[in-house]
This record gives C-alpha cells, sequence and structure tokens, in this order.
C-alpha cells in the first residue's frame, strides 16, 4: 500500500482517541490531550467528501528534546504558504520539566542553556516540502512578539502579538500582562512597523487569536481575557470574557472591545476564532471550559454566536451550544465554495454546508506514520483550492516534553 492510499484509509471518521492512547507508553499522554473527553470510535456521515488526503513533518529537530508549538499560517503575496512557531531547544542533563519555561526571564532560560525562538518555515510547492527561513528570538518574555500573521489585500503582512505573561518561579505560576499589538509590513515581514496597542493592559487583560480580514476590507482581531481588570500582573482570570478588535483603516488604528460574551462562574469563553458568511455577518467558535468542574468534566463542547452586520453597526447575538466537542484554539475556515470547517486538538473535523446552522459529527483525519493526537491546528486554504491545516504533534506542555513535540500538516480536498 502506498503512503497516499494508506493515509486515505486513515480518514478515521469518529474520536479515536482511546484507541490511540492504547498504543502509548502509560503515562504518557496526559489531560491535556483530551483521551478521557471524547466517545470510542464510531462510523458518521459527513455532508462533503474528504479527498485527496495528504501530510508532511514542518519542522522536526534532529536533537532532542523536541518542543515546537503554537502555529500560525499565512500566505505570501507570491502564493508561497508560511508557518511560524515557537520553538525551544537545549537543556541541562535530567532536567526538571516545568511549565514556566516557556515565559521564563532571559537569565533563566540561559543559566539552563535554553534557547527560545520563533521560527518561520515556507513552502513553494503547496506544503509538500519546507525548509526554516527566520529564526526570531524570543529570550525576552516581556519583549513584544507577534505571534499571528495575515496577509492583507493590499499584500501588506499584518502581525499580531505582544506581550502575554511572565513566570514566577518562586509562587510557580503565571504574572499575566494580557498587552495585545499591532504591526504592519510592506516588505513580507523584512521590517516592521512602530507597534500599535489594541487595549491598555492596566484596564483590560488582552489575549489575541488569529487575524481575520472581511470583504470590506475591515480587519477583525479576536481575543478573550478579562474586560475589567482588577489588578496588573494577577493570575489570570478562569472564567473569561470574549471580545473582537475591528480596524477599518488596514490596522493603523483600532476600536474599542465589541464584547461577545461575559464570563460565567461555570463558563468561560477562550480561544475565539470567526469567519465571515456569505450575507456579511460573522460566525464566531468559542472554546468553553468549567473553572469550577474537576477532571474532565471541566472540557465542555464549543459555543458559537452569530454577530449580524447591520445598517447601524455589529449587533451580536447569544451564545448557541454546538455538537463540537471541546478544542484547543478552535480553527474556523469557510472556503470559496461555501463549506464550514472548524478543526481543533485531537485531529477533530467538523463541517457544515449551512452557514453553521448545523454540523457535523466529529470526523478524526489523522496521519497514520504519526497515530498521537494534535494541538492547535490552523487552517489556511490554498490558491489552488486545497485545504491546509498546520499543527503541532504532542502535548506542548511542560518544557522538556514528555513525548517529542514537531510542526505537522494535513492538506486535502473538500467536495460537497
Amino acid at each position: 500500500m502506498t503512503r497516499l492510499a494508506a493515509a486515505l484509509c486513515a480518514v478515521v471518521l469518529g474520536a479515536v482517541l482511546q484507541a490511540e492512547a492504547a498504543q502509548q507508553a502509560p503515562g504518557e499522554l496526559s489531560l491535556h490531550n483530551y483521551q478521557n473527553v471524547f466517545p470510542g470510535a464510531r462510523t458518521v456521515t459527513l455532508p462533503v467528501k474528504v479527498e485527496d488526503l495528504k501530510h508532511a513533518t514542518v519542522y522536526k529537530t534532529d536533537k532532542g528534546p523536541k518542543w515546537s508549538c503554537w502555529t500560525s499560517a499565512w500566505l505570501t503575496p507570491e502564493g508561497h504558504i508560511r508557518v511560524g512557531f515557537v520553538d525551544m531547544s537545549g537543556a541541562p542533563a535530567d532536567p526538571k520539566p516545568s511549565y514556566g519555561y516557556e515565559y521564563a526571564h532571559a537569565d533563566v532560560l540561559r543559566k539552563q542553556g535554553i534557547k527560545r525562538c520563533w521560527r518561520w518555515c515556507e513552502s513553494r510547492d503547496g506544503g509538500a516540502t519546507w525548509r526554516p527561513i527566520r529564526e526570531i528570538d524570543a529570550s525576552d518574555t516581556l519583549a513584544p512578539q507577534m505571534q499571528q500573521y495575515l496577509l492583507l489585500k493590499d499584500r501588506s503582512l499584518l502581525g499580531i502579538g505582544g506581550v502575554w505573561h511572565e513566570w514566577d518561579f518562586t509562587k510557580n505560576t503565571y504574572i499575566c500582562y494580557g498587552h495585545t499589538m499591532a504591526w504592519l509590513s510592506k516588505d513580507n515581514g523584512t521590517s516592521w512597523s512602530k507597534s500599535v496597542s489594541l487595549n491598555d493592559p492596566s484596564k483590560t487583560e488582552s489575549f489575541c487569536c488569529r487575524p481575520k480580514q472581511l470583504s470590506d476590507g475591515t480587519i477583525v482581531v479576536p481575543a478573550y481575557g478579562t474586560l475589567d481588570r482588577q489588578g496588573k500582573g494577577k493570575g489570570l482570570k478562569l472564567n473569561t470574557d470574549a471580545w473582537l478588535y475591528l480596524s477599518k483603516d488596514g490596522g493603523k488604528s483600532w476600536s474599542e472591545p465589541l464584547v461577545l460574551a461575559r464570563g460565567q462562574e461555570n463558563r468561560s469563553n477562550d480561544e475565539p476564532d470567526l469567519v465571515e458568511l456569505a450575507g456579511g455577518d460573522l460566525l464566531v467558535i468559542l472554546r468553553h471550559a468549567n473553572p469550577k468542574a474537576k477532571g474532565g468534566l471541566v472540557y465542555l463542547n464549543c459555543g458559537q454566536i452569530i454577530v449580524n452586520k447591520t445598517p447601524e453597526g455589529w449587533r451580536v447575538g447569544p451564545v448557541t451550544p454546538t455538537k463540537l466537542a471541546f478544542r484547543g484554539f478552535p480553527s474556523v475556515l469557510r472556503t470559496r465554495e461555501g463549506v464550514l470547517i472548524c478543526a481543533g486538538s485531537g485531529n477533530q473535523f467538523n463541517f457544515s454546508v449551512d452557514e453553521g446552522k448545523t454540523w457535523s459529527d466529529t470526523a478524526t483525519i489523522l496521519d497514520p506514520a504519526v497515530a498521537r493526537p494534535n494541538h492547535y491546528p490552523a487552517l489556511l486554504e490554498l490558491p489552488d483550492g486545497r485545504i491546509l491545516s498546520v499543527y503541532h504533534v504532542g502535548n506542548h506542555w511542560p518544557y522538556p516534553p514528555p513525548q517529542d513535540e514537531w510542526i505537522h500538516a494535513t492538506s486535502f480536498r473538500v467536495k460537497r
């Protein structure tokens, strides 16, 4: 059987993480891999055909420990694909795993012999092969860093990021900053404008998600965190709020937050992503969790919101439940043919052909050569109509990781 034929056989319809977990050594998969959340494998019927499935490794270092995660994917003006992600390498002998290295100060990393950077990789053949093209120092966790990118209609590149956290090794927890910023580049990311703040971190704790540009040119940045901050530097509020920033001048200035949902005692509103529907309305997908619950009960199905475009402005509808199972950083895409795709951690894919009114059951699409849960996918529609999902394999916490983590990609075509 060829690799492509094997890949086609591996479009497993249903959640199969239980079976995947059984193939791993005991203790390798933690609750972060969600293996206790999904039901057993089952057959589902999709409203679309998933065809021409292909897989590729984007970046995987030869040296251990392998720790690469947090992907962003975008196109260049020439139609090439670029992927950015965090990468950490190097560690002392017998290192003690810690969640803190991701946001540790530069001096802590230096003493431990750890290098932290953002890497860019590029593909010029539609995602078949990849090569590293840039390494951006990320040793100073309090220095503003770009995390998400978007090619705008005027062929400039928008960078979204800022300052998220630092790590308090004494208290063994985060010190949150939540400052969201934007940059613009006219030369494909070689040089950048001065940063523009989207929020005042003394008043609002803001964590940005993937930017989108609407058909009328408006740029939208979904965000979550704490709208009414009660003191800088405190830990992240677990029952988070969600909102949108909007720019009508190409990212030079930004609106006040358009509130989507306020946190509730038993429901957070995390990591929103959105698409523009055919009539100009927005569909927002939210990750939900229950901060009051324990174990697998923490994980809730995703919710969705319709934001109507009216002559008077945007009108935000209520949060409505969906059949989309819990997923870290849900990624939603509307294809040029009008198919909605929502991807998520655990190799999850759901499809809608009626603008999100109904969603398919969950399909699990995985690479048989890897057979591990993926995390935090980023969806992109390529110029030839293929759908690309870029993600990291393995769990992104802590460092060094309990299992190897690297950047991988899956692509396919969708037909009604």
